[in-house]
């Protein structure tokens, strides 16, 4: 019925998929990261908030995968390899196109979901709304795109939306 969420779009979310093969095919142009899965080749046009917004995550990336993590990178079409001097993302430019293979390292440190205390800091925000089930569904996608969440909290997100 009206109000009420019949189906629920979790493209982006951070959860754990057990059973994806291990032959799945290997994406050759990607435009949305996954953090789970992050290989794989990127030619990203800049001058988009949404393909900037996947170039500044892998900038970010660094910090657990280290530069070597960034191979044949290419930079408005010439060979180009990111170091900290560049300063990203703080000084990427919103212009140009960015092509970099991300191969993540062996060895990554693990991130932790966010704590009981700033879940619900941050779910209570949801209230400030009118409580409508499409605008709470945006802001999970929003928030499970940007931090990693323990089963309970997501327990807490289900439950507030009205099912049919």
């Amino acid at each position: 019925g009206e109000g009420y969420i019949t189906r629920m779009l979790l493209n982006g979310c951070k959860l754990f998929d057990i059973d994806r093969p291990k032959h799945a095919p290997k994406v050759t142009h990607k435009k949305i990261l996954d953090y789970r899965d992050p290989n794989g080749l990127y030619v990203l046009k800049l001058e988009d908030p949404l393909e900037y917004q996947v170039a500044v995550d892998l900038c970010r990336m660094t910090e657990n995968h280290g530069f070597k993590s960034w191979k044949e990178c290419k930079y408005n079409g010439k060979p180009f390899t990111l170091t900290p001097q560049h300063l990203w993302p703080e000084h990427l430019e919103p212009q140009g196109t960015l092509s970099v293979e991300f191969q993540r390292s062996k060895y990554v440190v693990w991130i932790a979901p966010i704590t009981d205390d700033q879940f619900y800091n941050i779910w209570r925000s949801t209230e400030a709304g009118e409580g409508l089930d499409e605008w709470k569904l945006s802001f999970v996608q929003v928030l499970s795109s940007t931090v990693y969440l323990t089963c309970s909290q997501a327990e807490v997100i289900l439950r507030s939306f009205e099912w049919a």
